[in-house]
């Protein structure tokens, strides 16, 4: 795995955190304290998860071509790797926490994130759909910061903000599925190649990706329309005409045509927008 595609998600997730610190601020001086320590140690706990998902590679490589050996020293420097930046992560966190008399329920996310991060990987490892998983610790790695800067301000979170985690993963996992075939094939729109039945899989999977993401995206304004600015509501519906888009090529990719770069691309600005009404969603 590239170092940029594993610092990528990780920023990212550390941009989710503020978001989600800001939606659930009750304090300017608790929100400024975890704006300053939640980012950074989300930072290290979403590069130690995509690390796992390095050593899954490495292994996957060597058990699909039998040329290539696998190193143990490749191996162990994986985990090293995985380990001190969960433990930089988690340290951070628990300082966090202790200096500024925070909830003791972030331990526990915290402790959560590894052992989801462990399980993905070793599920992985066994050979059980490892494309898929590859793309959910990614895509987590990108959304769950949501999650856990909700977490830093108070261990009970808005429901909204659950809606707005859902949404954002699903969408991010759906976009993952689809740029796997550009990355792996290089394809133009219009190639003339049929879809395999490998591909047609990954497709509905990613059809049924952005199906989920369009109703979590507009379950805040029908559960939760008190609490939701309605500057949300704008940057939604553009989000979810760019999003339906993705949807019908989807389809339509399915059925007949490779559509995979307008797909990619039309679910990246549904991403964009996405973070845009989550943020506007702060000024209820």
């Amino acid at each position: 795995m590239k170092l940029w595609r594993i610092l990528k998600p990780s920023i990212k997730g550390s941009i989710m955190v503020v978001i989600g610190v800001l939606n659930t601020a009750i304090g300017i001086g608790r929100a400024t304290i975890n704006l300053i320590y939640g980012p950074i140690a989300f930072f290290f706990l979403a590069i130690s998860g995509l690390f796992v998902i390095e050593i899954v590679q490495t292994l996957e490589e060597s058990s699909q071509n039998s040329s290539i050996t696998v190193k143990p020293a490749k191996i162990f420097r994986g985990m090293f790797v995985f380990g001190v930046m969960y433990i930089i992560g988690s340290t951070i966190a628990v300082y966090n926490l202790v200096i500024n008399d925070l909830d003791f329920f972030i331990i526990y996310f915290v402790a959560a994130v590894g052992i989801l991060w462990l399980s993905l990987g070793l599920y992985a490892v066994q050979g059980r759909k490892n494309v898929l998983i590859e793309n959910i610790v990614v895509s987590l790695a990108f959304t769950i910061g949501l999650l856990y800067g909700g977490v830093l301000n108070s261990p009970i979170i808005p429901i909204f903000i659950y809606f707005f985690f859902l949404t954002a993963f699903f969408l991010q996992l759906s976009r993952e599925l689809v740029r796997g075939f550009n990355d792996g094939e290089g394809e133009e729109d219009e190639s003339p190649s049929e879809i395999t039945d490998d591909d047609q899989k990954i497709l509905k999977f990613s059809l049924i990706f952005q199906l989920f993401a369009i109703i979590f995206f507009v379950l805040p304004i029908i559960y939760v329309n008190v609490s939701i600015s309605f500057l949300f509501i704008y940057p939604m519906i553009i989000g979810l005409i760019f999003i339906s888009i993705a949807c019908y090529l989807t389809f339509k990719s399915v059925l007949e045509k490779k559509c995979f770069t307008k797909i990619s691309s039309l679910l990246k600005i549904g991403v964009v927008i996405e973070i845009i009404a989550f943020i506007l969603a702060i000024y209820n």
